[in-house]
């Protein structure tokens, strides 16, 4: 039996999502064409899954489920709960626009804090809306 997280990748590549009640649907904004799902798409399905704003925008997450891998693979890249500024993030996202937007869900930021991680020299500067803003400490 494949586990949670190969469900929920497989449920990624079909176009389906899992809704409140743990059981997977198949939204309308995904029914156009899943073979080919246009960048707004791709981010609702990886928001789906949990994946952070920043990493649903990102080349490498994509090219890592298209080849099976349940993320991007990518060793040392994380987000700020974890310490890291996502050093390998690859997308249309440049970092001086994180602080406008929250890195969790892409709404616009009421805050901002500043991230160091130890391969850095400035650190990098994250958003974070009202609701998400208690995670980070707000």
């Amino acid at each position: 039996m494949p586990s949670q997280k190969q469900r929920l990748v497989d449920a990624l590549r079909s176009g389906y999502v899992r809704t409140d009640d743990n059981e997977y649907t198949h939204p309308d904004f995904l029914k156009k064409d899943p073979a080919t799902p246009s960048p707004e798409d791709r981010v609702a399905r990886a928001r789906a899954l949990g994946f952070s704003q920043v990493c649903s925008m990102c080349e490498h997450l994509w090219a890592g489920l298209e080849r099976g891998a349940d993320g991007c693979g990518l060793y040392g890249c994380h987000g700020p709960k974890s310490g890291g500024e996502f050093g390998g993030y690859k997308g249309p996202w440049p970092r001086e626009y994180w602080r406008n937007l929250c890195v969790v869900c892409g709404e616009k930021s009421v805050g901002a804090f500043r991230v160091k991680s130890p391969r850095s020299t400035e650190g990098t500067v994250f958003g974070v809306c009202e609701e998400h803003k208690t995670a980070f400490g707000g």
